[in-house]
């Protein structure tokens, strides 16, 4: 279980190689690929929003769409996490309170016709793409704000028929605008990824930490008279008709909204139903024995969940937004798909195959995994800990060479975040392949907001596992949680007890205002 700079450099290059520059296709979503959608939706009977999804997209090929972003935070589920004392029962009220969300809000997702991107723990990722044109963009936004208002209520209804545990405010984001739809794993877990600032920028916009619809500068450009309906619970089809929309939209939009109400009370009395029969879904907790690579997430719905204690890595490219948004500008997006696979194959490699980590999935430019060491009864703290900076350290290093390897990204960074605790991994929301794979925890929050407070060239450890690790780990995080330039021969150094001004290139610890 070691990182070399050679085996990194083959997997770089072989990877480089598999999916070259020059043969990456990049299509246009309206001109392009829905056509295409629309006769395979003929010839199979598929709705429209089935002809209008991107699915399947080949590794060689790149959609560049132009829709509108909605991201939605349950704020309040990290309380979910922290409520009760008694660990399974608090991991069984945190993921009930996800399964039954994730579950309802597919239902809503499904009706408007948008595409799921994803959930990721509290937050939902999904896209409007239909109808397609520049015309349109203000139908698009319509159906973005409906949907929010409705998946409110929803939420809304939820915590009032299960008498407040399962209530949370929300808090959703709305951008539009160009992005890049890629592939974004492979196997099972074979998923659109979309990148590019409008996704990004909704993102930051759920996580203002208040209730409520926020809306981007340039939708709110555009929809300026429409943020007196904010308030409103439900959608009123004809209030957003009086207020400038196309008449041809009007029609579309009314019978809509007969069908968000009426999927609403259809909700309320499923709910109900729920209630009654004590139908919530059963969750079994058991402990897997590592190494985290052989979790099969298709092998673990809500009865066969996993619980146990486990390190959480999130790595994030510092810079990337903006620099997919200048090469889209310059008609460059092969590169940026290029470069992508090859970063996220050769973090993914790292954590697999170096460490027996398990990759949980990639947002957008980010890396969430997980790592554990330990037996078939338990986890051993110091030894995971050991783990989590070794991995920490090496993905830095991967990175290092990607830059050396890779035109273009010489101005990207890496931020990244690490944490301990325990930590359930399962699938929940709707059956089958439509499920979520579900690795949320405190930890794993926890290494993402860590991350989020690094720059470019900082590694972040949190308290808990400082905490675990053993006494190398805890004198070198003592005075600061921050180590810059932690590569993977300074992790080396680092968990022999050297001292840490000689660790990561600087001269001494830096104390950085969210330090220890």
């Amino acid at each position: 279980m070691t990182w070399t700079t050679e085996k990194s450099l083959e997997r770089i290059r072989r990877f480089k190689a598999n999916v070259p520059e020059t043969a990456i296709t990049v299509e246009d979503f309206a001109g392009e690929y829905l056509p295409r959608r629309v006769e395979l939706a003929k010839a199979r009977l598929l709705t429209e929003a089935s002809s209008a999804a991107i699915v399947d997209i080949p590794r060689d090929r790149a959609i560049l769409t132009d829709g509108v972003h909605v991201y939605a935070d349950l704020m309040d589920f990290n309380d979910q996490l922290t409520s009760d004392p008694v660990a399974e029962k608090a991991f069984r009220r945190s993921l009930q309170f996800l399964h039954l969300h994730y579950g309802a809000c597919d239902r809503l997702i499904q009706l408007f016709g948008l595409q799921r991107v994803d959930f990721h723990g509290s937050r939902l990722h999904a896209v409007v793409l239909t109808p397609t044109g520049e015309d349109n963009e203000v139908e698009r936004v319509a159906r973005a704000l409906a949907f929010a208002r409705a998946f409110m209520a929803m939420v809304t209804q939820t915590g009032a028929r299960f008498e407040g545990r399962f209530s949370t405010r929300v808090s959703i984001g709305i951008d539009s605008g160009r992005a890049i739809a890629i592939n974004s794993g492979r196997g099972a877990e074979h998923e659109p990824l979309f990148i590019g600032r409008p996704a990004n920028h909704a993102a930051h916009l759920a996580a203002c930490g208040i209730e409520g619809i926020h809306l981007s500068e340039r939708i709110r450009g555009r929809l300026a008279t429409l943020q007196s309906l904010w308030p409103t619970s439900r959608f009123t089809v004809d209030q957003l008709a009086q207020r400038g929309l196309a008449g041809r939209t009007r029609d579309g939009l009314r019978t809509l909204g007969e069908a968000v109400n009426a999927e609403l009370t259809a909700f309320d009395v499923e709910l109900a139903s729920v209630e009654q029969r004590g139908a919530l879904a059963v969750f079994n907790f058991h402990h897997h024995l590592p190494p985290l690579k052989t979790i099969d997430f298709g092998a673990l719905p809500p009865s066969n969940t996993i619980l146990m204690n486990m390190a959480a890595v999130f790595a994030d490219l510092d810079g990337f937004t903006a620099y997919v948004d200048r090469n889209l500008a310059d008609g460059n997006a092969r590169q940026v798909v290029a470069n992508l696979h090859v970063l996220r194959g050769e973090m993914a490699a790292t954590v697999r195959d170096d460490f027996k980590g398990r990759k949980v999935r990639f947002i957008g430019d980010c890396l969430k995994a997980v790592v554990a060491e330990g037996d078939a009864r338990q986890t051993d703290p110091e030894a995971t800990v050991d783990t989590a900076v070794l991995t920490a350290g090496a993905l830095r290093s991967s990175f290092d060479l990607c830059r050396q390897e890779l035109t273009g990204i010489q101005d990207l960074g890496l931020a990244i975040g690490v944490e301990y605790g325990l930590t359930p991994a399962c699938r929940i929301g709707l059956r089958g392949d439509d499920g979520v794979r579900c690795v949320t925890s405190g930890a794993t929050c926890e290494s993402e907001r860590l991350q989020r407070e690094c720059d470019g060239v900082e590694t972040s450890v949190g308290e808990a596992a400082i905490e675990a690790g053993g006494l190398n780990v805890q004198r070198a995080f003592r005075h600061s949680n921050v180590i810059p330039n932690l590569t993977y021969p300074a992790a080396i150094a680092l968990l022999r007890g050297l001292p840490r001004a000689k660790v990561g290139g600087s001269v001494a610890p830096v104390v950085k205002a969210h330090g220890r």
